[in-house]
C-alpha cells in the first residue's frame, strides 16, 4: 500500500503544505507515522483513547516534529477542542475539515445543450454537494458548478492525515486502497467519506466507470468499519440505496439490514436523508 500511496497520492498534494517543495514529506511515511492514533484506540472511556494532560513531542519516522494528542483527541471526540491542544496550528483551519462534519445539501439546476439541429436542449439535474467554508487557508473554485473544486492547505509544515484528503485529485487512482485508508483513523472516517462523495456520488447515475468503482469502495469501507456513526456515513448509507450502480446498492442494503438489526444506527435519520433526496429528484 505504501508504495502505491506514494505513487498516487503525492503528484496530488499541490496546497498540501506551507512551505516549499524542499519541505514535502514522502506521503507513505507520512501515513505511517501520523495516520493513526498514537495510543491504542482501544482503551478508554467508549474504546477511545485517553488523554492526558502532559502532551508529549515526539519526533515521527519522517523527521518531522509531531503532536500525538491532537490525532488522539480527533479520535475521541471530534468536534471537541481540548485545552491542551487549542493553541495548536491546525485548529486555526475550518473544523470541518479536521471532523467530516461538513453540511450537506441537493439541489436542482438547469443544465442544457445544443443538438445537432443546433436547438438548445434544457433538462433540469439535480445534485448532492458540501457546503465548504471558506478561509485564508481554503477556497472554492467555480462554487456550485460542474467544475467545482477546493483549494486547501494545513496551516501546519506537517499536516495532519485528514488534511491530506482534499488534496487528492483522483480518488479513482486509490479506490482500491480505500477501505485501509479508512481503517487509519477507524473512529472518524467521515474526513474521508466526504471527499469520496464529492468525487463520484454527486449525481445518482453514476455515469462512469470510475464513479461506481469509488462508490462501490467507499460503502465497502463503510461496511467493514464499526464505528459510530455521524452524519456522512448516515448519508453515504442512504445515497448508496438511490444510486444506479447494483453493487453499491447491494451493500447498502446489508449494511441497513445488519446495524438496524443491532440497534447500532438510527434507520429513521436515513429516511431522513432518502426524503430529502427525493424531494429535490436525486433519486432520478
Amino acid at each position: 500500500m505504501s508504495a502505491l500511496l506514494q505513487r498516487h497520492i503525492l503528484p496530488c498534494l499541490h496546497d498540501a503544505l506551507v512551505g516549499g517543495a524542499d519541505d514535502l514529506i514522502h506521503v507513505d511515511q507520512l501515513l505511517h507515522a501520523v495516520g493513526g492514533p498514537a495510543h491504542d484506540a482501544r482503551h478508554g472511556e467508549d474504546g477511545g483513547v485517553q488523554l492526558h494532560g502532559d502532551t508529549q513531542h515526539v519526533i515521527d519516522e519522517a523527521g518531522a516534529e509531531t503532536l500525538s494528542g491532537m490525532g488522539d483527541g480527533l479520535m475521541k471526540s471530534p468536534e471537541t477542542i481540548y485545552s491542551e491542544f487549542k493553541d495548536f496550528s491546525y485548529n486555526k483551519s475550518p473544523r470541518e475539515f479536521l471532523t467530516g462534519n461538513f453540511k450537506w445539501r441537493t439541489y436542482q439546476y438547469t443544465d442544457s445543450y445544443t443538438d445537432y439541429n443546433k436547438k438548445t436542449v434544457e433538462w433540469i439535474c439535480s445534485t448532492l454537494t458540501f457546503d465548504i467554508p471558506e478561509s485564508e487557508n481554503s477556497h472554492v473554485i467555480n462554487k456550485d458548478k460542474y467544475n467545482e473544486r477546493v483549494s486547501y492547505y494545513s496551516y501546519d509544515p506537517h499536516p495532519l492525515l485528514v488534511e491530506m484528503y482534499p488534496q487528492i485529485e483522483r480518488f479513482d487512482d486509490i479506490q482500491n486502497d480505500l477501505p485501509r485508508l479508512a481503517w487509519l483513523t477507524p473512529n472518524i472516517p467521515e474526513p474521508l467519506l466526504v471527499w469520496c462523495i464529492r468525487s463520484a456520488i454527486y449525481a445518482p447515475t453514476l455515469n462512469e466507470v470510475r464513479e461506481a468503482g469509488i462508490t462501490q469502495a467507499a460503502i465497502e469501507a463503510l461496511h467493514q468499519l464499526r464505528h459510530t456513526w455521524h452524519e456522512v456515513s448516515y448519508l453515504l448509507e442512504a445515497t448508496c440505496m438511490l444510486v444506479a450502480d447494483k453493487t453499491s446498492r447491494s451493500y447498502a442494503a446489508e449494511i441497513w439490514i445488519e446495524r438496524v438489526g443491532q440497534g447500532s444506527i438510527d434507520s429513521g435519520r436515513i429516511g431522513s436523508i432518502l426524503g430529502s433526496h427525493q424531494h429535490t429528484g436525486w433519486d432520478r
